[in-house]
């Protein structure tokens, strides 16, 4: 049992130096890498403060065109060389290794920092590099919004209201022949009066009934119920001494005819 013991340790002890030795290897690949990005982002930026320079010197001192393009050009090229460097290092990207050991954890996830600190240098240079050229070139005097928008400037200031009859023969163009226009006519016949109903009681809202009437419409006005006196007229609010023997006839008759009393004026 010990003699099993003590082998099971020593291969233990095996499996941890193997993965420390695998480790210190992985660790030194790591550092390689940090140290090739460190010296590439210090060429970046050294390139870029050369170019700079350049053009502080050159200032204002462009005599001609040819002169100019040629700067340009060479701008240009210099301008590429530093992007492919960033972009080589921008899709390089690093395997962060998982290290069981707290020994090596820590160094390995420091390490890792480094090289993304590395990587956000260059970009944040990079950014600060193409700021720093739209000024110097003067890219950023004018801009798209400090100017006024020249789009609608051939547009039409305003349009006259015209009914479609005075604008026919624009809309009419190269045809030759006449453009028959509908007219409304007052002496059409309508429909039969079951069919406005029948149309009505669907759509009652229909623009068509705004000047048609249909039969179901016409309201029958009620009587206006009038106030009744609790007492009937006296006769002798009947009297008229002003009436002739010869239409006493007429007169009589038409007081009987429109003398009311009604039921409730009776039993009072």
């Amino acid at each position: 049992m010990a003699k099993a013991r003590q082998e099971s340790q020593l291969l233990k002890e095996k499996e941890i130096s193997d993965e420390i030795k695998l480790n210190n290897e992985r660790r030194a690949t790591l550092q390689q890498r940090i140290d090739e990005k460190e010296a590439k982002c210090i060429k970046i930026n050294q390139e870029r403060k050369e170019l700079l320079n350049e053009i502080d010197k050159m200032g204002d001192k462009w005599k001609s065109e040819p002169e100019m393009t040629s700067y340009i050009d060479n701008l240009k090229f210099k301008k590429d060389k530093i992007s492919a460097i960033k972009n080589q290092i921008m899709y390089r990207k690093d395997v962060q290794y998982a290290i069981n050991m707290s020994l090596f954890t820590q160094s390995t996830q420091d390490q890792q920092k480094a090289t993304d600190d590395g990587e956000v240098c260059s970009h944040v240079g990079a950014l600060l590099f193409k700021i720093e050229m739209g000024v110097k070139m003067g890219l950023t005097l004018s801009s798209s919004t400090s100017k006024a928008c020249q789009w609608n400037s051939t547009f039409r200031k305003e349009v006259i209201p015209a009914t479609v009859t005075e604008i026919c023969d624009k809309i009419k163009g190269k045809r030759t022949k006449e453009v028959v226009s509908i007219q409304a006519d007052g002496s059409s016949f309508l429909p039969q009066p079951e069919v406005l109903d029948e149309l009505y009681a669907l759509v009652p809202n229909a623009a068509f009934f705004t000047s048609v009437t249909a039969p179901s419409q016409i309201v029958e006005s009620q009587p206006v119920a009038t106030y009744t006196e609790k007492y009937p007229k006296l006769l002798q609010s009947l009297q008229d001494p002003d009436i002739s023997d010869i239409n006493i006839d007429c007169h009589c008759k038409d007081i009987f005819s429109g003398y009311l009393c009604s039921d409730y004026q009776a039993t009072n």
